[in-house]
């Protein structure tokens, strides 16, 4: 009886918060330098916000969704330009 267990290897991922801020690009071009040197998968995250209910206060630099895939798209075509070959993916998520 054969009793080995194929294991399948994963690719590496290196996950980068973006904002849309010159802190967050400088985040976003290590990242991708380091998953272009590697060979990781690159995964671009913005959190977005609730839209608070009419008489809350609203907290400045708040990303509500299409604010944050809007800066997901833009981070992951500004990867693509430098690393065209890079498997690059992003998500806007609540938090």
């Amino acid at each position: 009886m054969n009793t080995q267990t194929t294991v399948t290897p994963t690719k590496q991922r290196i996950v980068v918060g973006v904002d849309g801020s010159d802190c967050a690009i400088r985040a976003l071009d290590y990242a991708a330098e380091e998953a272009d040197r590697t060979g990781a998968v690159l995964i671009v995250v913005s959190v977005c916000s609730v839209v608070p209910a009419a008489g809350l206060i609203v907290t400045p630099n708040v990303l509500d969704q299409a604010g944050a895939d809007e800066v997901v798209r833009q981070a992951i075509e500004h990867v693509q330009d430098r690393f065209p070959g890079l498997v690059t993916k992003g998500e806007a998520v609540f938090g």
